[in-house]
């Protein structure tokens, strides 16, 4: 099967941005039957491009052929990539999910993706509108009800 390739750009270098970007650029099996590569291709930071690649190397991601933008809207608005990861405080979350769904781009937010459901809502609809997908990031293994279906006896 022919390997396809999903760029990733990274709205925030965060803590969380630190666990989630290396884990997904790991390579998941045989290349030659995987049939998706994650590549990290764009971030956005407010920091200081010094502060960018000392982020890079603590996190073992090699800088090359990454673009760094210091304002995040020009990297939604101009940047070549197919999913943006946003991991920025939570009061943020709408504007920056707004703002990412009116470039049309496809999104996945940390948790929670919105302060109130209203807004989940209104930006739910737009993503559809706008022809893209909108996730909210959130890791099922350390949910409660998931650990109780994965004991033994409750799932074959």
């Amino acid at each position: 099967m022919p390997q396809s390739t999903c760029r990733w750009a990274a709205l925030s270098l965060s803590n969380i941005a630190s666990v989630f970007l290396p884990d997904i650029l790991l390579p998941r099996g045989d290349l030659a039957t995987d049939d998706v590569l994650h590549k990290l291709v764009a971030v956005s930071t407010t920091g200081t491009s010094e502060r960018a690649s000392k982020w890079f190397v603590q996190n073992k991601i090699d800088q090359d052929g990454i673009s760094v933008y210091y304002s995040w809207q020009r990297m939604l608005e101009e940047g070549d990539f197919d999913v943006v990861y946003i991991s920025t405080p939570h009061p943020l979350h709408l504007e920056h999910v707004r703002k990412a769904l009116k470039c049309k781009r496809n999104v996945l937010v940390e948790k929670p993706a919105t302060m109130t459901r209203a807004q989940y809502e209104w930006l739910a609809d737009y993503a559809v509108k706008q022809n893209v997908v909108l996730m909210e990031a959130m890791w099922v293994s350390r949910v409660t009800v998931h650990r109780h279906i994965r004991e033994p006896g409750h799932c074959s």
